[in-house]
């Protein structure tokens, strides 16, 4: 790079227009060519900065490029908390992004603190957030995310039930109220949280038994995809595998092609 290039680039992060300052700082993370004095002018620029909209895009693009990490960490988490509700959401937003990994456990209980939000979009994509942190999350946020479970929007119950199961296991302290979820036929959000079953609780008696109650539901949705997560409960199908294969017999193609589904993904040997 040429120093007269070096010199427009640092000029356009700094430029009066904050429009121009968000496209400068964005397009860095497409660039091949950045050296220690470009690094600095955006960090003076994020240091400097009063828009919080450029500031975001100048705090991610310092993250993707590993540098000033924990300024850039700790301008996004003031962002988390900021009174207006689309700076918020346009902060968790950009956590829905492999990018930023490398901070994710760092700002974890920043973001637990976003799950207890007032706006739905906001817990909304906390919850992807949480969707990719999965078995490291800590307990604590397990039970903020369990507790949205009954949240009154139906895309922020379906997100935390699809977090809990990217949890697995390590999230099976909230069984008992996922398994309630997943029972009730008033639950628009019942479908996530019956998929999660087999990710939180493999090859569990008690979930199993769960799983072949929903079989029984009057939702053909229901009745399938608890089908398909018998696959996660290899010793209870084999256990169970002589009424799996009558109540095949019986049945509708679809529910008979779920079964043999997760029949032969239970029974086959794991390497």
């Amino acid at each position: 790079m040429t120093d007269s290039e070096r010199q427009v680039q640092i000029q356009r992060i700094c430029d009066p227009n904050p429009d121009v300052r968000a496209h400068a700082a964005e397009q860095l993370c497409y660039s091949s060519t950045i050296d220690d004095a470009i690094l600095n002018a955006l960090y003076d620029a994020l240091m400097n900065e009063v828009d919080s909209y450029v500031a975001i895009t100048q705090s991610v693009t310092l993250l993707y490029l590993g540098s000033h990490t924990h300024i850039a960490t700790a301008s996004l988490v003031r962002c988390l908390y900021h009174s207006e509700e689309e700076i918020r959401i346009r902060t968790v937003g950009e956590f829905d992004s492999s990018g930023l990994q490398p901070i994710f456990k760092t700002v974890e209980p920043f973001m637990v603190l976003c799950l207890r939000d007032r706006v739905s979009d906001v817990k909304y994509w906390t919850l992807k957030y949480f969707q990719q942190v999965g078995s490291t999350a800590e307990l604590y946020s397990i039970r903020e995310i369990a507790r949205l479970l009954s949240d009154q929007s139906v895309e922020v119950r379906n997100e935390a039930a699809n977090a809990l199961g990217a949890i697995g296991p390590k999230a099976g302290i909230e069984l008992a109220t996922l398994v309630q979820q997943a029972l009730n036929p008033n639950n628009e959000a019942r479908l996530p949280a019956i998929y999660a079953l087999g990710a939180v609780a493999p090859d569990d008696i008690g979930t199993f038994s769960v799983l072949t109650e929903l079989m029984e539901d009057d939702d053909e949705d229901v009745v399938n995809i608890a089908a398909i997560q018998l696959k996660a409960y290899p010793t209870h199908v084999e256990q169970n595998l002589t009424a799996l294969l009558e109540r095949m017999e019986v049945c509708n193609s679809n529910l008979a092609f779920c079964l043999a589904e997760a029949i032969c993904a239970a029974l086959t040997p794991t390497e």
